[in-house]
């Protein structure tokens, strides 16, 4: 019985310091009044490259909306190509309760348009992660261009009899191809 109270307590310990993680549906793309104070410390200017092209991407608030905008040499268009796609409202936030009235954003999903380039952009959605370290905010963001379905196969190499080749095991295996980038905040 000791035993099992001790366990049950070191659980409970570990449940505070691990926190909560959900996202939160977002509606007209407004932060969520509960959320607005901690989302604060996400806003910038951030500097970086999308695709290996340098530019930079811009957080702020219009009227406690998330507006998220990208500039690079090659324009406003974070394809950096010819499409005019447009990054819009936000969707959902990923939130880790760090406890009572604490919350740190993990991630932002934002609408997204590839507009002419529809075809070849699969993606609806542009993702930002975002990672405190010790030099400072960081984002990482990600663009669906292309999913696709491979049949990849392996050796069953479980069941090994002498003198008799092995089976070979064949699956299908979704393969996601991404648009990335990488932005540290500069003010």
């Amino acid at each position: 019985m000791n035993k099992w109270i001790r366990a049950c307590s070191l659980l409970l310990v570990l449940g505070m310091f691990v926190g909560c993680r959900s996202e939160v549906p977002v509606d007209d793309g407004v932060i969520p009044k509960k959320y607005q104070k901690f989302a604060e410390q996400y806003l910038g200017t951030y500097v970086g490259k999308m695709d290996q092209v340098t530019g930079k991407l811009e957080l702020f608030l219009k009227d406690d909306k998330l507006v998220a905008t990208y500039r690079s040499v090659k324009g406003q268009d974070i394809l950096n190509s010819d499409c005019q796609s447009e990054i819009k409202d936000l969707k959902a936030l990923l939130i880790t309760s760090k406890g009572e009235n604490d919350y740190k954003v993990d991630r932002a999903r934002l609408e997204f348009n590839p507009k002419s380039c529809a075809r070849e952009v699969q993606g609806r959605d542009l993702v930002l992660w975002f990672k405190e370290k010790p030099t400072g905010m960081r984002i990482n963001a990600s663009i669906l261009l292309a999913e696709s379905w491979e049949t990849r196969c392996d050796l069953d190499l479980n069941d090994i009899t002498p003198g008799v080749l092995p089976f070979e095991i064949c699956r299908p295996v979704r393969v996601s191809n991404y648009l990335e980038g990488s932005f540290v905040k500069v003010k």
